[in-house]
């Protein structure tokens, strides 16, 4: 349970926790920023290792110069090339670090989120300034948000007397019910806040999950249990790092993300959250096989978010926030597939009748569930779907025959 740590008493007390003075922290003893003015910690590896990227530029510079006199061009005083690397260096440093001073958000959050973990301020606020919990896929999460939601939602809280009968005092409150290993676990397993990757094991789930579209309510495969091993996954592939998300940092990432969520069964440890099942499955699919062969079930904001945490990887590179279109984005349905599916038989084999159409028609459906092939879009689509998967005489035929039909359905009366 987190109350066993004398700093994490309840939500409400940490979230209005405010700083004495903004700029409290800032003195000349124990400054959190290095003489480059970005935070340790954060800097690219060039800024670590001293001006090792401004030399490299330098002379490139130098090299240019060169060049230039080879030429005849008139070379830069020696004042314009240190102005010049002057100016590199500052850009160099603009690019390394997210924003040259934290803002004020992100000082509160520092300070809510070491009074709730029992980490130092420092150590706290390179969290809330770390590149990858600025915001990918939307708006910054901000650490009160993290603490608030443990207590806000039904599911994973109780009402303080009901969950410690001696907790007299604090009876108008609620505590987590949420555990490490998930639902009802807090006694047992309690969150592992006090680690310093805790804030960004929880942010960048979030991430994973504002890349699936929402439905109206908890689905039997959007499951937490599954979703924490593709989060694992997905982060190991792209970061090299946090290859462990545990089953309760991901409900608490839906809680964030205020997702429809419900247990998987009563007194499960696993909750089930209402977003597109068709979308895990591409997922789980993408990251262990066999590959999709159809996108159509990507999720939307899958290629942004796995770009910017690659070039983060690789470069260092900042991300940039998700403008929400996927220029690859393929239909999702087409009158002409709304037509076929209509087909298949209700009770799910394809076979009502005996029919070569109402199997060909529930295998076509199959197929654009699981992402072996695209949404058709007319009657030639469909054909050359069916000739692309090496499909025998029967079906070939029958789609001849689908065709005709709906053609005969298109004209004028």
């Amino acid at each position: 349970m987190l109350g066993s740590l004398p700093a994490l008493r309840t939500a409400e007390a940490v979230v209005d926790a405010r700083p004495d003075c903004v700029y409290s922290d800032y003195g000349s003893v124990g400054r959190p920023y290095s003489e480059s003015g970005s935070p340790r910690g954060l800097a690219s590896k060039d800024n670590r290792s001293g001006s090792g990227g401004s030399r490299n530029l330098s002379a490139d510079f130098s090299t240019s110069v060169k060049a230039l006199r080879a030429w005849g061009a008139k070379p830069r005083t020696e004042l314009e090339i240190q102005m010049i690397n002057i100016d590199v260096r500052a850009a160099e440093r603009r690019i390394s670090a997210p924003s040259a001073r934290p803002t004020r958000e992100h000082q509160r959050d520092a300070r809510a989120w070491s009074k709730f973990s029992g980490l130092n301020y420092t150590t706290c606020l390179r969290q809330m300034m770390h590149p990858l919990a600025q915001g990918i896929l939307g708006q910054r999460v901000s650490a009160r948000s993290l603490i608030t939601a443990l207590t806000k939602k039904g599911l994973i809280s109780e009402r303080a007397e009901s969950y410690h009968q001696h907790s007299a005092s604090n009876a108008a409150s609620r505590v987590t019910t949420l555990g490490e290993s998930g639902l009802l676990k807090a006694d047992k397993d309690p969150l592992h806040v006090s680690s310093p990757d805790a804030y960004l094991e929880v942010v960048l789930s979030t991430e994973l999950l504002r890349a699936f579209d929402l439905v109206g309510g908890p689905q039997d495969d959007s499951h937490s249990y599954v979703l924490k091993h593709v989060a694992e996954e997905f982060f190991r592939d792209r970061l090299g790092s946090f290859s462990y998300i545990s089953n309760g940092k991901m409900i608490w990432a839906a809680a964030v993300l205020d997702l429809p969520m419900r247990s998987s069964a009563v007194d499960s440890s696993n909750a089930l959250f209402g977003l597109d099942p068709l979308q895990v499955h591409y997922l789980q699919r993408m990251l262990r096989g066999p590959a999709p062969k159809a996108h159509h079930h990507r999720p939307p904001g899958l290629i942004h978010l796995a770009k910017m945490l690659e070039r983060f990887a690789s470069a260092e590179e900042i991300p940039v926030r998700w403008d929400p279109q996927d220029a690859l984005h393929e239909a999702r349905t087409t009158p002409f597939h709304e037509w076929v599916i209509e087909q298949c038989n209700p009770e799910g084999d394809g076979t009502p009748e005996g029919g070569t159409r109402q199997r060909l028609a529930f295998d076509y459906w199959h197929g654009v569930r699981g992402s072996d092939h695209p949404v058709a879009k007319s009657p030639e689509h469909l054909l050359e779907i069916l000739d692309g998967m090496g499909a025998g005489y029967l079906a070939i035929s029958e789609a001849e025959n689908i065709a005709v039909a709906w053609n005969q359905l298109q004209r004028p009366e």
